[in-house]
């Protein structure tokens, strides 16, 4: 059997979950996932690679105005299976897809038949896949059928190969979105978080794998930072706790982490 691989764009308004059905179909968290609106900063690839099939997603910023469509194999609109049928804010291209995410939401499945009948009129995709992000329901089927659209084409990544992102730039993202839960709407998504240093000398050392890192979390206006680092520094300790933990499980050792908080020059 020939390789067959290609890209997939998923895009969407704003918490349809496309981040959140990135990281469950790579497995690995590789992108930001908030209830705030336009978490995603950057365009993010998640690559999955199944026997003879190489899918490249591309995780794109929520999109709420008339934009750019990306240059992708296929364009995979990405919904709340729970919320109406809208008019779409940009004009998709033939090859698109709808994914219904969040079905795990209807108490009887049966519900969701009205829903694709009103998103095939809407907006005539090649195909309707009804998935939960956060069970797995669907994905195995929706895969099955992606990958027979794609082109006969050698694999562009290794097949061990997760995401094109380094391990910096998840690091970073995996911090903000600790903070943007943290913070809630105390502060504007416009957070920015640069890692400072990124100390992995003792990263191979048998007896204590450690991994040394200093970010700061850039806000907008110097009245923030009093927010961000909170109450005798509980807000920073609160992000600093929640993100090592999951650095920890990204990067496979111990973390040192150390946070600051910088206002914005402007």
């Amino acid at each position: 059997m020939a390789q067959k691989c290609g890209t997939i764009a998923l895009l969407g308004l704003p918490n349809a979950g496309k981040s959140s059905l990135l990281n469950r179909l790579i497995g690995q968290k590789i992108a930001p996932v908030t209830y705030k609106p336009n978490t995603t900063r950057r365009v993010v690839n998640g690559i999955l690679t199944r026997h003879q099939v190489q899918f490249i997603f591309v995780d794109t910023p929520g999109m709420i105005a008339r934009g750019h469509i990306p240059d992708a194999d296929l364009i995979a609109w990405v919904v709340d299976a729970k919320k109406p049928v809208q008019n779409l804010p940009v004009q998709l291209p033939a090859n698109r897809v709808l994914i219904l995410n969040q079905i795990d939401r209807f108490a009887n499945k049966r519900e969701i038949l009205p829903v694709i009948s009103e998103w095939q009129t809407a907006l005539q995709p090649r195909e309707i896949y009804p998935v939960s992000a956060k069970t797995g329901d669907g994905l195995e089927s929706m895969l099955d059928s992606l990958g027979l659209m794609l082109p006969e084409r050698s694999f562009l990544f290794d097949s061990e190969l997760m995401t094109d992102a380094s391990e910096k730039e998840l690091v970073a993202e995996l911090i903000r979105e600790k903070a943007l839960f943290a913070l809630q709407q105390e502060i504007p998504h416009a957070m920015e978080v640069v890692i400072d240093a990124f100390d992995e000398t003792r990263r191979e050392n048998s007896k204590k794998c450690l991994v040394d890192i200093s970010a700061s979390l850039i806000v907008a206006r110097e009245s923030h930072k009093s927010i961000a680092i909170g109450r005798g520094g509980s807000k920073l300790k609160e992000i600093g706790e929640k993100a090592r933990r999951d650095l920890e499980y990204l990067l496979g050792c111990q973390v040192m982490l150390r946070l600051f908080v910088k206002a914005k020059k402007h």
